[in-house]
């Protein structure tokens, strides 16, 4: 894996320097930061895999940190750290959706264990993009499928524009907007490709 971008956010900069060292020969290109505001807004820019993050810092918690890279790319793993182990804070980090809750000093191969972990979620998530995408070149279910041309015709009259191969009724939220596509494609069909 030579892709995955790790952020480490810690306002000690011996924390940065000890997790940048221990995390490059998994193969991450590590970036630091003191300050997690600035972080936050170069996270964009950044596009980080996963981030840990000190849950104690002086200008912003780490609770609301992990809440703020959720809101900004929901795709970032985040994994909390804190030399304060508390089960209030562990049970609020999970709830928040964070991947793990380390404790300070790191136990070396709790952190190997689980950087190895998320570099295989990582490889997991590009096969399965990959072979979503292969599948997609490959495959046309008429009438179901966003690059049927009913399914386009459809999509470009409403003004939609479906830019993957995912079924162009899924992109509607339940129930019957689901059928409305779906009724939309098949009703579309014979006029669209001339059939009768």
């Amino acid at each position: 894996m030579s892709d995955a971008t790790l952020l480490v956010i810690d306002d000690e900069p011996a924390v940065l320097e000890v997790v940048g060292r221990f995390a490059q020969p998994f193969g991450f290109k590590v970036v630091g930061r003191t300050n997690a505001r600035a972080a936050l807004a170069e996270l964009p820019q950044l596009k980080p895999d996963v981030a840990i993050v000190d849950l104690r810092m002086p200008e912003m918690n780490g609770l609301d940190v992990l809440r703020a890279i959720h809101a900004i790319d929901p795709t970032c793993q985040v994994v909390l750290m804190t030399g304060d182990l508390s089960v209030d804070s562990a049970i609020e980090a999970v709830k928040l959706g964070a991947l793990d809750y380390i404790g300070k000093p790191f136990d070396r191969a709790r952190l190997g264990a689980l950087l190895t972990g998320v570099c295989k979620g990582i490889e997991r998530r590009q096969k399965l993009l990959q072979v979503d995408g292969d599948l997609g070149k490959s495959f046309t279910f008429y009438g179901m499928i966003g690059r049927s041309p009913p399914c386009k015709s459809s999509s470009t009259r409403s003004g939609a524009s479906l830019r993957t191969c995912a079924p162009c009724w899924s992109r509607a939220r339940r129930g019957q907007a689901k059928n409305s596509w779906r009724v939309r494609c098949t009703r579309l069909a014979p006029a669209l490709t001339g059939d009768s």
